[in-house]
């Protein structure tokens, strides 16, 4: 037996303590593989999704059933290194029926199409400092303050030490949501005309997250004549 594996050891069988014996090459599962980094892989993405959404209320004999779906189509193309571009768009169609008890008439039919996001991004190479610039979701703190989309501009630093974010952006551009409960005839979503600016200071400790911000919000919509406010 120590001639025999002598021998086959001379032959190029190589041990493993894993596998035992095996033949040098003859194992391809177990290959490394180099990622695909052409354009071709990583490139070009897109996809599309769909969310169809039914609300029933009833009240006695009454009732209103509402219809929203929402698509979406997105694509993102990589530009030059560590950068890229996101561009979404949506459709959103509303359909409300009233039940009287005895049958359904249409209330209201409501299709709206809009620009959802579209913004550049750009990065260094070990991602400390980001950059990105169009309509894109913005959000502050927890996303109390702010969450929501808007055409701006976004810097990112992180180190370290701490976090930095600077921000500034504008929704009057936006179109509304649309809005399937009715509450009010101003209970929008989107584009109210305000811009907003600010920046957050964030840092970790035993596990914690502080941060500290602050926000200017500048509310710009016309106002009716003798009714104006102070906001």
């Amino acid at each position: 037996m120590i001639f025999f594996a002598a021998g086959l050891f001379a032959q190029g069988i190589e041990a493993d303590e894993d596998r035992f014996f095996y033949a040098e090459g003859a194992d391809e599962d177990m290959a490394l593989l180099a990622p695909d980094t052409s354009y071709k892989t990583r490139g070009i993405q897109y996809g599309a999704i769909l969310s169809p959404v039914f609300i029933f209320e009833k009240n006695g004999e009454s009732g209103l059933a509402s219809t929203v779906i929402n698509a979406r189509v997105w694509g993102k193309a990589a530009l030059w290194k560590n950068s890229f571009v996101y561009v979404r768009g949506k459709n959103s169609f509303l359909g409300v029926l009233a039940d009287s008890g005895t049958a359904y008439s249409t209330v209201e039919n409501d299709n709206v199409a809009d620009l959802d996001l579209a913004y550049f991004s750009q990065s260094t190479d070990s991602g400390n400092i980001v950059f990105s610039a169009g309509r894109k979701y913005f959000n502050l703190g927890t996303g109390v303050v702010l969450n929501g989309r808007g055409d701006g501009g976004e810097f990112l630093y992180f180190s370290r030490f701490v976090d930095v974010k600077i921000f500034g952006l504008y929704t009057g551009l936006l179109l509304k949501d649309n809005n399937p409960y009715s509450l009010s005839s101003r209970d929008i979503a989107d584009g109210a005309e305000r811009a907003f600016a600010g920046g957050q200071l964030a840092t970790s400790v035993s596990n914690q997250n502080i941060y500290v911000f602050g926000m200017a919000q500048i509310d710009m919509a016309d106002e009716d004549e003798g009714t104006k406010s102070s906001y």
